[in-house]
């Protein structure tokens, strides 16, 4: 026999993603993606100037790519000696192409690409010192529309890395600054928005599996034929959660969740005064004795059940009377059927879900 038992729990990790799942389409999702969208499309209207949307850039993409693999093309033809007054009508055709473009643009592209095939199939040698001045130009605007595009590209890995990060951060509540955009920083600043953004996941997982195993284990004292008296929580301080099941009518089953994730398991003491007397004691000890080992190892397996298991051995204290401690019944709060009933149809949905899963062996520790 035992005393008050304290532990962290596990989560199986398919049903803690389920868990996520349901959270964030309980927090509306489409939503907070709008939201995130909108704001990240804000930081990128303020960085784009000149240049196309992310959007078009994704779009326009491979045409974008043919036209500077194009514009290599020519350079090397002119520097190798091949001169064509064609080649610099379609040097300077491709040239004034920008990011977004439409159908008819392709569509040219393709034509402007077929006819330099034509051309440089043919061979057309002239001197190099004639081309020599004509590539120099071509080089710089070539290596200008390369730029152009690479920079785009930048933008574009900046904007979602940013949009990710508004994204998380909403699902977290938090607010997160993101600065500017900075070329000569892109990667570095997209870097760090993704490493907290992975951060802020991370927490958001935690605080899910801690969530979970707190729920199910009210479900679970529920399932296995205790009566919910009521529950508390504080902010002050140590933030934990509180719950008592009745015993009898001197003694109850307390759960308690701490922020660390770590859950204390206990037979306690109720009255509506809090006070611990020598008859209360009594009652409290021998509670301990007859039934809190034996109904804490079936509350343990109906929780693997569920998908959660202890991350270690648990901390089992024995059946003293100086571990014996009372609750002031007026300090715990009843909630409402309308409460009870729709975490009794979360848990039980969720529940449905990890049944499927019970049989993995891998775990998540769901603890901060």
């Amino acid at each position: 026999m035992s005393g008050p038992k304290s532990s962290t729990y596990q989560v199986d990790p398919q049903v803690l993603r389920e868990r996520m799942l349901e959270a964030e389409h309980q927090r509306n999702m489409s939503n907070i993606k709008k939201e995130a969208c909108r704001k990240a499309d804000m930081l990128f209207s303020r960085m784009m100037s000149n240049c196309s949307s992310a959007n078009s850039t994704c779009a326009n993409e491979s045409s974008l790519s043919d036209v500077r693999n194009m514009l290599e093309r020519v350079g090397k033809a002119q520097a190798d000696g091949i001169f064509d007054d064609r080649l610099t009508c379609i040097r300077d055709e491709l040239i004034k192409f920008g990011a977004e473009l439409n159908d008819f643009d392709k569509q040219r592209i393709k034509q402007l690409d077929s006819e330099l095939h034509d051309i440089l199939s043919k061979n057309q040698i002239t001197s190099v010192g004639k081309v020599s001045a004509i590539f120099s130009d071509q080089s710089q605007n070539t290596a200008s529309k390369a730029a152009l595009f690479d920079e785009e590209q930048r933008k574009k890995r900046f904007r979602l890395a940013a949009e990710e990060l508004f994204t998380e951060a909403a699902m977290s509540d938090a607010n997160e600054f993101v600065p500017e955009y900075d070329s000569e920083q892109s990667e570095k600043l997209i870097e760090q928005m993704q490493q907290r953004t992975d951060e802020l996941r991370k927490i958001r997982e935690k605080n899910t599996a801690n969530e979970y195993v707190y729920s199910t284990a009210l479900q679970v004292m529920k399932e296995m034929g205790y009566s919910l008296l009521g529950e508390k929580q504080t902010t002050e301080g140590i933030h934990f959660h509180s719950s008592l099941f009745k015993i009898d009518n001197d003694t109850a089953f307390s759960i308690t969740q701490s922020s660390d994730g770590s859950v204390v398991y206990e037979v306690v003491g109720i009255n509506d005064t809090g006070d611990l007397s020598v008859e209360l004691t009594d009652k409290i000890e021998k509670a301990m004795l007859t039934m809190c080992d034996g109904e804490y190892d079936r509350f343990l397996n109906f929780l693997a059940s569920k998908g959660i298991t202890p991350t270690h051995k648990q901390r089992r204290l024995p059946p003293k009377r100086q571990f014996a401690t009372a609750k002031k019944l007026g300090e715990y709060t009843q909630p409402s059927l309308e409460l009870s009933s729709d975490k009794k149809q979360k848990t039980s949905n969720l529940n449905s879900m990890s049944n499927q899963k019970k049989d993995r062996k891998a775990h998540f520790y769901g603890t901060n």
